[in-house]
């Protein structure tokens, strides 16, 4: 678990202290990270398992493609 210092404050509590959080959801094949204020746990963002610019990337060097980003 990382904890992400920040000035940004928690809608429900008004703490500035944010962490990153592995979890398993339901009905979801993939651990998803969600980013959540440290004092009462509320989730504030979700983040991508992988970044799906990579995946295409690779999917398309596969492929023979060449991509430009």
């Amino acid at each position: 678990m990382k904890i992400i210092p920040s000035t940004t404050k928690c809608a429900k509590c008004e703490s500035c202290g944010f962490e990153a959080y592995n979890e398993h959801v339901i009905g979801c094949k993939l651990e998803l990270t969600f980013i959540r204020c440290r004092n009462c746990k509320t989730a504030v963002g979700v983040l991508e398992p992988e970044l799906s610019s990579i995946l295409i990337r690779d999917l398309a060097k596969k492929q023979g493609i060449n991509l430009v980003f």
